[in-house]
This record gives structure tokens, sequence and C-alpha cells, in this order.
């Protein structure tokens, strides 16, 4: 395991083993391109996929610094002007979407470091609020039990300046809490 943490990206040195056996494991067909690559929204998606229930756009693909993600629907800036009502629905969403990303099984939690209306969709059948742009996150483990290391925190962002596009739209991938 050791000589496959080196080949992480700066952001994922320190990162804790919990947290490290999930990434790998769910990226391991693609270790090549995946865990050393700069661009840690391809680690994110993967490991944590909207077919699993995660709040995130379904990953396509990438190409050098363009990440590919499915077309969720409107920018929820395009609710601004919505009836209270649908205002109040997505914001319970936007809620639970930071305490599913805080309190999950997995013992760590993700905080989405760039939180703005673009970076969040709304389903266009579902009115389901997806974050369409997850490039800088924070994970934290929060067990104790010595699998880890303790309380501590592991940068699993980027900050660079990727965007993401599918064939029928683009938007920048980036995650906030």
């Amino acid at each position: 395991m050791a000589d496959v943490l080196q080949r992480f990206t700066p952001a994922l040195c320190c990162i804790a083993t919990r947290l490290a056996f999930t990434l790998t494991a769910a990226t391991a067909h693609r270790l090549p391109t995946v865990l050393c690559t700069r661009r840690s929204l391809r680690q994110l998606t993967a490991s944590f996929p909207s077919d699993e229930g995660w709040p995130f756009a379904k990953y396509l693909g990438a190409c050098g610094r363009m990440v590919a993600v499915n077309y969720v629907g409107e920018e929820l800036w395009s609710f601004y002007n919505a009836p209270w009502e649908k205002r109040v629905d997505l914001a319970r969403q936007l809620m639970d979407i930071a305490e599913q990303l805080t309190n999950n099984d997995f013992e760590f939690a993700l905080y989405l470091l760039d939180v703005s209306f673009d970076n969040f969709a709304v389903g266009p059948r579902d009115g389901k609020v997806i974050v369409v742009d997850a490039e800088n996150v924070l994970a934290e483990l929060l067990s104790t039990d010595g699998a880890g290391g303790g309380r501590g925190s592991a940068a699993a962002s980027s900050s660079s300046s990727s965007s993401s596009s599918s064939s029928s739209s683009s938007s920048s991938s980036s995650a906030a809490r």
C-alpha cells in the first residue's frame, strides 16, 4: 500500500489509511490514470458514485484538464425567483447533502470548499439537487479506531481550474460545503 500512496498527488500524500483504501479500491482498475493524476475530482466521483446515492454528477471521463460529467439540469441560481415552496425544498436538499457528506457510514466527512449557486444543479424530472462542480473537497477522518491515525483532516482537493463538460452542458468541477 505504501508504494501506491507514494504515487498519489501531493494533496493525498498525508491521507488517512481508511480513506486511502476507499479511494484505491474504487479506482484500482484505473490506477495509473486516476490516482497518479492531479485531478482529485476523478478520485472523488469514482469513489463516491451517483449510482450509490452520492450527490455528485456522474463522471463520464476526462481528457487532460477537462472533466466530463452528465448533464443534470438547470443550475441552482436559475431558481432564485422560484416560488417560496420550491426554494424551501431546494434549501432542505442542500442541507441534506451537507448532512450526507458529513455523517456517513465511511467514518469520514467530505466538505465542499467552493459553495455557490453555479456548483449545484436541479434535475428537471425529480427536482433533486446534485453537486456538479466538485473540484475542491476536504476529506476528514472521523474515526479514532487507529485505522487512520485519529481525527485529522486530509486534503483531497485541487486548486486548479479544471472544467467539466458534457455533450449537453459544461460546468466546472468544484465542490464546497
